[in-house]
């Protein structure tokens, strides 16, 4: 679906939800992790 709307995913991005494949992370668990990563993401902006 990324892909045919133009805005496909990146190397890390395709990795990250390989381990959850592999890890068999609930749902919930990986909305916490994504929710984690972009918060950080979104603290870093702001410092700089």
């Amino acid at each position: 679906m990324q892909t045919i709307e133009g805005n496909s995913l990146s190397p890390d991005e395709l990795a990250m939800f390989e381990m959850f494949e592999r890890e068999g992370w609930s749902p919930e668990e990986r909305r916490a992790y994504i929710a984690r990563r972009f918060e950080n993401c979104e603290r870093i902006a702001a410092a700089e």
